[in-house]
């Protein structure tokens, strides 16, 4: 492989990792909304946390929270 091939291959590789994390930023802001929102909340029956989470996994198995 080229070492052009090579750079063009590492920076496909690090746009994705890029995505990624701005993907997981995000996750962390919603994640924090919630936990502090359950933190002023009584217990319930129906976790608005586990909701949330469910419905933004769908379509993903292995992500679901059981």
């Amino acid at each position: 492989m080229s070492c052009c091939a090579v750079e063009a291959t590492t920076r496909a590789k690090l746009s994705d990792v890029r995505q990624k994390i701005r993907e997981l930023k995000r996750m962390e802001v919603v994640l924090e909304k919630l936990a502090t929102s359950c933190a002023a909340r009584e217990s319930t029956d129906e976790c608005p946390v586990l909701e949330t989470i469910q419905e933004r996994t769908r379509g993903d198995p292995d992500a679901r929270v059981q």
